[in-house]
């Protein structure tokens, strides 16, 4: 039988995020992927895998951050779209700048993936790589377990949309 997966609501959110480690890179970018799908209520296809690129990111001076999005499943063509500024833990402005400070200069340039892995190596240095959609989608399923306290047979990806248009 299928299973209807539920709407992850503001509130969860904000849990999630909470529970953040600010100092880990690798949290960091999990939280401002999982802050950009939801106030962009964008498809999980549209964010992992290395498709949004640094080049992509267009910090505004009031806080708000406008995206230009790769063709998708719906669109065709890039399409240009905008996060408004937020306050605290739901602003987009404030985890990409984090993300931008944990990782090397050479990973934030343009053609670079904005979410990544940040895993380290054997002799002791970082490995970054684009997240997966399949890791992403266990980050999350993993929060909503561990910080929810919720069963993450529930939730998916696509909760993360269902939440923000029901927000909106």
């Amino acid at each position: 039988p299928v299973v209807r997966t539920r709407a992850l609501e503001l509130e969860g959110l904000g849990t999630i995020l909470a529970s953040i480690n600010q100092s880990s890179a690798d949290q960091v970018s999990f939280a401002a992927e999982l802050v950009v799908a939801y106030l962009l209520a964008l498809r999980t296809e549209d964010h992992t895998d290395g498709r949004l690129r640094w080049g992509d990111v267009y910090p505004q001076a009031d806080g708000s951050v406008e995206f230009l999005l790769p063709p998708g499943k719906s669109v065709r063509r890039f399409r240009r779209t905008a996060a408004a500024a937020k306050p605290g833990l739901l602003s987009v402005h404030f985890w990409l700048g984090l993300l931008r400070k944990a990782l090397p200069s050479w990973a934030t340039e343009p053609n670079r993936p904005v979410f990544v892995c940040c895993k380290p190596s054997r002799d002791g240095r970082y490995r970054y790589s684009p997240r997966a959609r399949s890791h992403f989608i266990a980050l999350f399923k993993t929060a909503v377990q561990d910080v929810l306290g919720r069963s993450p047979v529930l939730y998916s990806g696509y909760s993360l949309r269902r939440g923000a248009v029901t927000e909106m």
